[in-house]
């Protein structure tokens, strides 16, 4: 999905973009082409991907050139830093988000230029949107504009934006003092460039420290957890510097330690930019016919030792901050789970809409939540116009839904008959009104307290509508229209 800012030296192009290449098919199903040095902020396609192919845009279709001229003008118009500041967050909580993101999302590692001589590569992708380019045009201000993006298309038709900082002046003087929060892995892979970084120097003065050149390979195929995907082998990349294999043997055994700073909640939410969802899932109870609206804030990771740390980790600080999070180890993932209408609407709402400014790519789920929040709020989910507003404005998401949309509007309808069959008279909200001596005399429309209508109730007399027959059908239909224009001016 991917491609890569020119080095000096031509041949080393073609090694780069293998690397980003795997990284980023591995995360988005597409690939990396080299970069024009005509422009070292934003790469050209290479000979596979043409400018005038089309891809997709949200809804829109576009070609590759326009899509690069979207994110250029974006660039060239980004608000002033104060403005910006003021609109968008502090500079201080941008980089608690950032380095959540880039804990979820980002790559530390780099590519051998020659023999021994590694340079360090640290890159994360994301599929393009005007807000994830508005996204990685801030982190790239944030890290003093040392680094370089590229857009491509994917084999899905997605364009995809990448951003990479490269270079070992750029990793210790900007990558390393922003990005103080990374754990696991990651914050492992930090210390093993530092290491490397040493190892290099230590190799250049004592050039016959076979075991020390040993060592600094070894780390750097430990970098990721994908080492086995390797062209070559690290026994093989040791046997092509002239280096004896029994000498892994001898390298020590580093334990490493973790990170010691505890998560905040922008952190999480930045990882929640990166691998997260934040949706509404309906539940249909079949043995009374009741239709349950199930809000969903989800963060899922794969199941390897070393995400089981971060993921225990932001689970108790949202726990800390009396979010009940839960967190379910699957076959081949963790998921971190806050789910309901108590825990997501009261518990977690309150925090996501204060930083709404950093939601980013997830706004639009985020605004549909707060929607149906409202709805719930003010009891319309318990109407049939309130329950079948949301399930349109839920299938007009773009989000993929297992559940075809006709299933649930026949749901909706068995809804209604069941909650209308509860009534005496088979009619919700709808009760007679009894004669003395037990005969009906008109009905009564009585909202509940449950729903925050306008002063509504209202009887409907059998003398005066022609008939008990007419008068009931003039409180259905005054019912229905009272509930149905409600739900329209308000959703």
């Amino acid at each position: 999905m991917d491609r890569l800012y020119l080095f000096r030296e031509k041949a080393l192009v073609g090694h780069i973009c293998c690397l980003i290449a795997f990284y980023t098919y591995f995360k988005t199903e597409s690939y990396v082409f080299s970069l024009s040095k005509n422009n070292y902020l934003l790469t050209e396609p290479g000979k596979d991907v043409k400018s005038t192919d089309k891809g997709k845009l949200g809804d829109k279709e576009m070609t590759l050139s326009e899509v690069k001229s979207l994110f250029i003008n974006m660039q060239n118009s980004d608000p002033s830093p104060q403005a910006s500041k003021y609109k968008e967050g502090s500079d201080k909580e941008f980089c608690l988000l950032a380095n959540g993101f880039w804990q979820a999302e980002g790559y530390i590692g780099g590519i051998f230029r020659s023999e021994l001589n590694f340079y360090p590569l640290c890159t994360a992708t994301q599929l393009f949107s005007e807000n994830s380019a508005k996204f990685f045009i801030r982190l790239n201000k944030a890290l003093c504009n040392k680094g370089t993006f590229s857009i491509t298309l994917n084999s899905f038709g997605k364009f995809v934006i990448a951003y990479r900082l490269s270079g070992w002046n750029a990793f210790f003087t900007v990558f390393i003092p922003y990005f103080y929060m990374l754990y696991g892995e990651k914050y492992q892979a930090i210390l093993k460039l530092k290491k490397i970084y040493e190892l290099k120097n230590h190799i250049k003065q004592h050039n016959l420290d076979d075991k020390a050149k040993v060592l600094l390979v070894s780390l750097v195929y430990s970098l990721t957890a994908h080492s086995p995907r390797y062209k070559i082998s690290l026994e093989e990349k040791l046997i092509s510097l002239n280096l004896n294999i029994d000498l892994l043997k001898e390298l020590p055994k580093v334990l490493y330690k973790e990170n010691s700073i505890k998560p905040s909640f922008l952190f999480i939410l930045g990882f929640f930019l990166g691998d997260g969802t934040l949706h509404l899932k309906l539940e249909w109870k079949e043995k009374n016919s009741t239709v349950v609206i199930v809000p969903l804030f989800n963060i899922i990771q794969s199941n390897v030792e070393s995400n089981k740390y971060i993921m225990e980790t932001m689970t108790n600080c949202l726990k800390d901050l009396k979010i009940k999070a839960n967190l379910e180890k699957g076959g081949s993932t963790y998921t971190i789970t806050v789910k309901g209408v108590d825990n997501v609407f009261n518990s977690l709402f309150p925090l996501l809409k204060k930083y709404t400014h950093f939601l980013y790519g997830k706004s639009e789920s985020f605004n549909l939540l707060l929607w149906a929040e409202r709805l719930i709020r003010l009891g319309g989910h318990h109407t049939y116009f309130g329950l079948k507003v949301l399930i349109e404005k839920i299938y007009d998401n773009t989000n993929e839904r297992f559940t075809d949309k006709d299933v649930w509007m026949d749901r909706l309808e068995y809804w209604l008959k069941a909650v209308s069959a509860r009534r005496e008279h088979g009619e919700y909200y709808i009760s007679p009104i009894y004669t003395p001596d037990k005969q009906i005399r008109g009905w009564q429309i009585r909202f509940p307290s449950t729903l925050k209508l306008p002063k509504s109730n209202k009887a409907f007399m059998s003398p005066t509508c022609g008939g008990q027959d007419k008068a009931l059908a003039m409180a259905v239909e005054y019912r229905d229209k009272t509930i149905s224009d409600w739900i329209n001016i308000n959703f």
